[in-house]
């Protein structure tokens, strides 16, 4: 299922409407050459939607219990960096292991996606990482 693009890039789908749409999904797909920080991987797995993501970048990081694919490596000289180009195949076998899962296995993922997420929660990024720091500099006037 592909979004409609005008309502997506004009902020038309609303924070429920997105969070039923995630809870649909089987697999959240995202195999990209790049990202920075993934939020909608994070968005899926809070809903309870597991992940397919290329090996590469922070993607590797924030897919949880989800699947990595492995790709080919290139320069990007306008970014002027390292990318990653997802290997098709291995993009259709992360598939076939998501389309065999058993029901329970299924289950288990999607708790499991939710857990991972839960740690990227504001409350929890802002008590683990941001508070001592705050602290300190607060701690320094």
């Amino acid at each position: 299922m592909l979004t409609d693009a005008y309502a997506q890039v004009a902020g038309l789908m609303g924070p429920e409407m997105m969070a039923t749409w995630y809870q649909t999904l089987d697999v959240l797909s995202n195999c990209s050459y790049g990202e920075g920080f993934g939020v909608p991987l994070i968005e899926a797995q809070a809903c309870g939607t597991p992940v397919v993501v290329t090996e590469a970048s922070a993607m590797t990081e924030l897919r949880g219990p989800g699947w990595t694919v492995r790709g080919q490596e290139f320069w990007n000289p306008m970014h002027r960096a390292w990318w990653t180009r997802p290997n098709g195949d291995e993009i259709v076998r992360a598939y076939e292991r998501v389309y065999n899962l058993t029901e329970t296995e299924v289950a288990n993922r999607r708790t499991r996606a939710r857990e991972f997420a839960l740690g990227y929660d504001s409350t929890t990024v802002f008590n683990q990482h941001w508070k001592s720091i705050l602290d300190q500099l607060e701690a320094k006037k």
